[in-house]
């Protein structure tokens, strides 16, 4: 018999699609443990186009992180990796709406731990 046990991690992180003409793929978002309104959104997979959608870069895990606080975005540049910075600068008006957007869904679905929030601000 084995003691492994699985859980949902629905309560704390939602995944994210997100279809445009720039930017599509998928995203990771969760809910900060320490402010309600505030989340983490990281790239799981996603995708920049070129002005064609002929081509483009993947955006993974380790290639930037996004905090949206109260729908106000802050991705710092100097935290996004050097080698995809380029692209994300050529859609950046787009990126930070997508960001924000993602955040607003996943923010209808992650339910809200006042007490867990009020512990962590002690």
């Amino acid at each position: 018999m084995s003691d492994i046990k699985a859980h949902s991690m629905a309560r704390f992180w939602h995944v994210v699609g997100v279809d445009g003409a720039r930017l599509t793929g998928t995203f990771i978002v969760m809910a900060s443990p320490r402010r309600s309104g505030e989340f983490l959104v990281y790239p799981h997979d996603v995708t920049v186009w070129d002005e064609a959608r002929n081509g483009g870069r993947i955006l993974y895990r380790n290639d930037f992180t996004a905090w949206v606080r109260d729908g106000d975005v802050d991705v710092p540049k100097h935290m996004v990796n050097g080698d995809k910075l380029a692209e994300l600068e050529e859609v950046w008006n787009i990126f930070i709406e997508v960001i924000r957007a993602v955040a607003t869904i996943a923010a209808q679905h992650i339910p809200v731990d006042e007490q867990a929030i009020e512990k962590g601000n002690q």
